[in-house]
């Protein structure tokens, strides 16, 4: 799949004030901690149904999930970097949670039937699910905790946690690893690869910002973001900026 497929313009580019100096990213999350609601009652929220997705929004949407779908190796990557004993601040049980989750998705598609259009309806109820908030009890289990955004309730937030952490081990993984080298035999596959799971997961960030919906997982799913940005284009590029702002806001 070309990099151009996930191309589409989801927003304006913003002026780019250039580089700013070191930020402190633990600084702004204390900053707007009160953006984040532990507990959220949905008699409270209103208008929560998903925005007709245009387009170029769902055009997107369906090339990131088939860009999931042929990439077979995330959850292999993902693996790789917990058992790095790398600093992951997404707990593994929620990692696996929607690993299982993305997976399952894929094997109930029926490919004797119209692809395309299972896909978009998958692109659909993502959108919906990502547009509602997502409630916190304190006496909820990990279990529904993890219930609360994956199977039915899959969420692009989740998609975005995967792609960046998957990004991030693809990162550190040697060219030479056995297993990167099936799914991208050549340097330039690989290149290739590392940019469009960065721009997937700016793809799914761009989604949350649509659905307008803060919780702690979007945070997780920014923070990584950020990290595999600054892996992938340094950490004085414009996009660390950009994607700094995108917490603050």
């Amino acid at each position: 799949m070309e990099s151009s497929r996930l191309g589409a313009n989801l927003e304006p580019t913003p002026e780019l004030p250039g580089y700013l100096g070191a930020t402190s990213y633990s600084a702004i999350l204390t900053e707007h901690r009160s953006d984040l609601p532990f507990e959220m009652d949905n008699s409270t929220v209103t208008g929560t149904s998903v925005r007709a997705l245009d387009s170029d929004r769902l055009r997107a949407g369906v090339e990131l999930l088939k860009l999931i779908y042929d990439f077979p190796i995330y959850d292999v990557l993902v693996r790789k970097l917990y058992s790095k004993k790398a600093i992951v601040v997404v707990p593994m049980v929620i990692t696996d949670a929607i690993v299982e989750s993305i997976r399952s998705a894929f094997d109930n598609l029926d490919i004797g039937s119209d692809i395309e259009a299972q896909f978009q309806a998958l692109v659909y109820q993502i959108s919906h699910n990502t547009s509602r908030p997502l409630t916190i009890h304190r006496s909820m289990t990990v279990h529904d905790y993890c219930a609360s955004f994956t199977g039915k309730s899959l969420r692009w937030e989740s998609l975005g946690i995967v792609l960046s952490i998957s990004g991030i081990s693809l990162m550190s993984t040697s060219d030479n690893d056995p297993d990167l080298v099936q799914a991208a035999p050549s340097s330039e596959a690989r290149e290739r690869l590392r940019a469009q799971i960065v721009e997937a997961s700016s793809i799914c960030l761009n989604f949350c910002d649509q659905a307008s919906s803060i919780n702690e997982l979007l945070g997780f799913a920014q923070y990584n973001d950020i990290i595999l940005k600054t892996q992938h284009f340094g950490d004085t590029s414009m996009f660390i900026f950009l994607s700094t702002r995108r917490i603050a806001r």
